[in-house]
């Protein structure tokens, strides 16, 4: 797992408390929640809801999500691939520092 984190757009992932953060927003999605397909997806759409002009998050802080979470979670192979549940994911954080080793 990476000491630094990750940033994507306003999203940085912070390993020690494990969430991606808007760092305007001051807004975390905790990443220990997102094991299963529904729960990355219910994320997603908690941010895009809220996507109103800018006034509390810019679209493309919605797509810096998306790009944030795929990068973090791979969920095309690892939570649904082919449209099938794959979930839940038995151990997040072993995935997730796979994942952000393979991108350092």
């Amino acid at each position: 797992m990476p000491k630094e984190g990750m940033s994507f757009g306003n999203w940085t992932f912070r390993p020690e408390t494990f969430v991606l953060r808007h760092e305007k927003a001051r807004y975390e999605v905790d990443l220990e929640q997102c094991t299963t397909s529904a729960e990355v997806l219910d994320w997603i759409c908690q941010v895009a809801e809220q996507v109103d002009g800018g006034v509390i998050w810019a679209p493309k802080d919605l797509s810096d999500l998306v790009l944030g979470l795929n990068t973090l979670l791979r969920p095309q192979a690892s939570l649904c691939s082919s449209g099938i549940e794959r979930g839940p994911i038995k151990n997040i954080k072993s995935l997730v520092g796979s994942n952000t080793a393979r991108r350092v």
